[in-house]
Formats: structure tokens, sequence, C-alpha cells
């Protein structure tokens, strides 16, 4: 589980202003908020003004779901999902989506200790709908899984089930039990895995009581049969991603568990494509990244284990890693994006101890780190927030 207790957030973005390799970014904006923001911040343009906006929800002491305007970071609006006095723990990255195709953003938020599922109209803040749920540190995933040309929303729930949402008006269309002694946190995985046309999904599950029981499993989205579970053997936080990583027409799905072992499972049938654990690991509670960094034409897949940033090839070779300094983690994973112009993906991501840091995608040395604990001017300022 994430370490929420001791982090205090700012959402920030940051911008390289020039184009010099070395360049360390500047602080463009800030926004204070109550409490903590963890997952990951969605942008779109929702308000239709030409200009992204950031979509970010806050946790218990806040209870907000927030907008703000990309290029000065100024409110567009906020909406506190419980404002009775009791809590709205708004833990999970939002989406943003057109669901009903009327030509306007929504952004759809699932929350936990107040077990609702939101709905947003992305200009006004109106809710559209809003379901009632088990709770859920699960983020959402859309896609028409049932083959009615309308999207459907799929996250995880307390008490290990999957429900399904109709995106165009907020009802029920589905909820089927995993595990019922687990939790689902990972983010369902949308994929074909048999190229039969037809979208099944992926979840993994956290059952702390019998870690041994921990499985990866994959349903058919249209009936919700099962394909295939594969056994971990210990809980898994966050989803799996998703690539053709041998080429075989087929996709592999990655994911990590606290078994420090990060897994390539073969996504038509549920079999190993191959293991990897780092010597000096400990755990892998971060989500995988794939993306070609060294610009091979091949994928890379880089995650995080316990303070390392590893780099495998698609085959799980390793490349390279970068020890996070003083056993700081990266709990929400890495994005990659060429932030230093030098037409190589660099990897990105927030620490534990209130630090970015961007690694040359190629071989993972250091671009640039910059200090926001400091400029917060408190050391127990930490990111637990994907850039």
């Amino acid at each position: 589980m994430s370490i929420k207790y001791f982090l205090i957030n700012w959402i920030i973005i940051l911008f390289i202003l020039f184009p010099i390799y070395s360049q360390t970014p500047q602080i463009k904006w800030w926004f204070d908020t109550k409490d903590a923001s963890f997952g990951q911040s969605a942008a779109g343009d929702i308000d239709n003004d030409g200009k992204l906006e950031i979509v970010f929800g806050c946790y218990r002491n806040d209870s907000c779901v927030y907008a703000l305007n990309a290029e000065d970071g100024s409110l567009l609006w906020k909406y506190n999902t419980h404002p009775f006095g009791a809590e709205g723990c708004n833990d999970v990255a939002p989406i943003i989506y057109d669901i009903d195709n009327d030509d306007t953003l929504e952004v759809i938020v699932p929350s936990s200790c107040n077990p609702k599922t939101f709905c947003f109209n992305g200009k006004t803040s109106a809710v559209k709908w809003q379901v009632s749920t088990r709770g859920s540190d699960s983020p959402p995933s859309i896609a028409d899984v049932d083959n009615d040309r309308k999207p459907e929303i799929l996250h995880g729930e307390f008490g290990g089930y999957v429900i399904c949402i109709n995106g165009e008006n907020g009802t029920q269309s589905w909820e089927i039990p995993i595990d019922l002694d687990a939790w689902i946190q990972t983010a369902p995985t949308i994929v074909d895995l048999n190229n039969d046309e037809q979208l099944d999904f992926v979840v993994g599950t956290w059952n702390s009581t019998i870690p041994a029981n921990n499985k990866v499993y994959a349903y058919h989205g249209n009936n919700q049969n099962i394909l295939w579970s594969y056994t971990i053997g210990d809980v898994m936080y966050h989803g799996t991603a998703v690539a053709d990583l041998d080429y075989d027409g087929k996709p592999e799905l990655v994911i990590g568990s606290y078994n420090d072992t990060l897994y390539c499972i073969n996504g038509d049938n549920g079999t190993t494509a191959w293991k990897y654990k780092f010597p000096n690991g400990y755990y892998i509670g971060a989500p995988a990244t794939i993306a070609d960094i060294d610009n091979d034409n091949e994928c890379e897949v880089i995650f995080v284990d316990w303070h390392y940033v590893i780099a495998l090839s698609n085959a799980g070779v390793y490349k390279w890693h970068y020890n996070i300094p003083n056993y700081e983690q990266a709990f929400r994973g890495v994005v990659a994006s060429d932030v230093n112009n030098d037409d190589y993906l660099d990897i990105i991501f927030g620490t534990s101890g209130g630090e970015v840091i961007a690694l040359n995608g190629n071989d993972g040395t250091l671009i640039w780190k910059i200090n926001l604990a400091l400029h917060y001017g408190n050391s127990n300022f930490g990111f637990d927030h994907a850039p």
C-alpha cells in the first residue's frame, strides 16, 4: 500500500524553459491543497478554451476534486465529494472522456472512503451522475466492452469485485467477484488479448491475508467469462502495462509484485513470457512503463523496485539502473518524454523525498533533479503522485 500518512502534496507543473541539455526546470506555478493527492493527474481541454486543464483529487482532509488551468495554475473548479463533515477520499487517478458523444469532456473519479464513483461535466463541474460502489483504490478504465457502441467504465473495488458502469447514464451494467478475500487495487487493463475482435480486461489482486493466493485474472469483456488466471503469489497494487513485446502479433502484460519480481505474461493464454528479479530489490509496487528509450525500434520496460529505477529490454534483459538517493521511492512509477530535446525519450519521476528527477533514457544517467521539499521548506514533503 502507498505510505499516505506522511505525504503533503502540492500539484506542481514543471516546464523546461530553454532547450539546454543541463537546464534544471523552473517552477512555473504551484497550487496549495489541504491534503495529499495520490495516483496521477489527468490533462485535457475540458472547457473548450484551446488550453489544457489539469484534474486531480485530494485525500480526506481536503475531499475535493480540482480542475486547474494548466497555463497558470488558476482554479477552474473544485467539487467536494463529501461536503457534510465526513471524509471524501479521492485517491485514484481521474479519467477524462466524452462518455455521451456530445463533444463535451467528462471527468470520472472513483472515491474510496465515500464509496461512490462520480461523473462531472468537465466545463462546469456539474454532477452528471454518481453511482454507489464498494469503494475503490482502483483507477477507472474506459472502453466499449459490451459492443453496444457506448463506453463502459471499469474499476476494481474493495471486497474483491470489479464493477462495470454504463458511461452514458451511470447505471451499473454488471459487477463480478474476483477474490472475496482480496481488494482489487489495480486499474483494469482493457485489451483484445487473443485477437478475436472482442475486448477483454485484466486485473490483479491484493490479498494480504493469504499472499500466496494472489493472481492476475483475465476475462472476456462482453460476458465476463474467465480466459485464464496466473498465480503471482504476492500482492499487486498497480495494474499491467501492455504491448506486443515479442512481435508475435499478440499482447504481453507486464506487472510487478511485492515479491520483488517483474512478470511478463503472454496475454493470449496466461503463460510466462519472462520474469525478472533485480539482485538488490525489495518490492515492486509501482506500475511498469513501456517505451522505446534508446531508439532501437524495440520497446524497453522501465520499472521501480524499492529505491531503484531499472530498464530492461523487451526480452527482460537488464540494460541499466539508477539508485534513487537516500533510499527514496517512486511509488507511482515513471513517465517517458524527451525533456532535453535530444530526440531520445527520458525518464521522469517524483520521489518520496520530494524530488523530481529526469534520467537519460538511453543509459540512465542523470539529466537534472529539482528538490521541491526544499522549496516547500519541509523535509516531510514527498510525492505519491506520478508526473
